[in-house]
């Protein structure tokens, strides 16, 4: 999967969670930057990028995400390792 690629994906997964269905996000998207992506609804969207992508996360390595591009190295480096 393309960086674009995923980066559709986590547009989609989120936008349905905020409902926004024309959510864009890019590589520098911070939570702060997207209306009503707060802390219940970014632990929905962990657990929905999860679910899509048969991946788990542990605590520590979400603690420290900063933006859209860093969750995205996660989720590549798991599935890299699937």
């Amino acid at each position: 999967m393309t960086r674009e690629e995923l980066l559709s994906k986590l547009s989609e997964l989120l936008g349905e969670i905020v409902e926004k269905d024309d959510l864009h996000l890019t590589e520098t998207t911070k939570a702060d930057d997207v209306e009503d992506w707060d802390s219940t609804n970014h632990v929905r969207f962990l657990v929905s990028i999860e679910s899509e992508f048969n991946i788990r996360f542990d605590t520590d390595e979400i603690g420290g995400l900063g933006n859209v591009g860093q969750l995205m190295n996660l989720v590549q480096s798991k599935l890299a390792s699937a």
